[in-house]
């Protein structure tokens, strides 16, 4: 199984998975990642700084210096290697400020396929097999 092959899987199965659901079950995984973040909300002038705790085609959970409202909308740049950057647009869906840093679940939307390609190609170069033991999980 190739990349590309996984990509058409995955870029077609994300136009049809509602991203909205409680389960931790996810259809897509997520990959721990350490990335570098810039994130702005929408109409502000200035971005801050924070990193990764995972990532996946559909969302990121980001640890942050500052509380963020839940259904706060965000532009998001996130360094997913020194090479690679990808400007992604996403929805604070939860937040945890007990500690800091804060942590934050951020949801994409209006991704197109190519940031999606990114995403699953930096995954796919991260951890291959997870990626397609998770995938192809209980196909026999």
């Amino acid at each position: 199984v190739t990349f590309s092959h996984v990509r058409v899987l995955m870029c077609a199965q994300h136009q049809m998975t509602d991203t909205h659901s409680d389960s931790d079950n996810r259809y897509f995984p997520r990959w721990p990642v350490r990335n570098r973040i810039l994130y702005k909300a929408k109409n502000h002038p200035n971005s801050n700084e924070g990193h990764t705790k995972d990532l996946s085609c559909t969302g990121t959970c980001v640890y942050v210096s500052e509380i963020l409202p839940i259904h706060q909308k965000l532009n998001l740049t996130v360094h997913l290697s020194k090479k690679t950057v990808v400007e992604l647009q996403g929805i604070v869906v939860w937040q945890n400020t007990s500690t800091l840093p804060y942590q934050a679940g951020i949801e994409f939307y209006n991704t197109n396929d190519e940031t999606l390609s990114r995403i699953l190609q930096h995954a796919f170069e991260i951890d291959r097999t997870k990626m397609l033991n998770h995938w192809f999980e209980g196909w026999k």
